[in-house]
């Protein structure tokens, strides 16, 4: 039996808005919270943001990772320690450290 959940309209709303931050514009959990609760992004609550990122199931965190190193390599012409350091920046990426040495490590 599968148990069904019923989230508010605010809370599925995020959900959305964070399934498609992270499939399209490959962003981290970190990056897609705060798109989600800035005022310049998306404005929702905190709590419906973090509802959302606890929620985002089936996403590779470590190819999203690599989509932006691939990014930053080939668009941006930068090196590997400085994808590295975009990827871990707080204005940056926010991916975790782990996240980022494999992205760096497979490009």
């Amino acid at each position: 039996n599968t148990i069904v959940v019923m989230a508010s309209s605010s809370k599925r709303a995020a959900l959305s808005s964070a399934y498609f931050y992270a499939r399209s514009e490959h962003m981290s959990k970190r990056a897609i919270y705060h798109q989600l609760i800035s005022k310049y992004g998306d404005g929702f609550s905190k709590h419906a943001a973090s509802y959302a990122v606890r929620h985002l199931h089936g996403i590779s965190w470590n190819r999203n990772a690599l989509r932006s190193a691939h990014f930053y390599r080939h668009n941006e012409h930068m090196s590997k320690r400085a994808i590295y350091y975009q990827l871990i920046s707080s204005y940056g990426d926010m991916f975790t450290r782990s996240q980022a040495r494999y992205a760096v490590h497979h490009l």
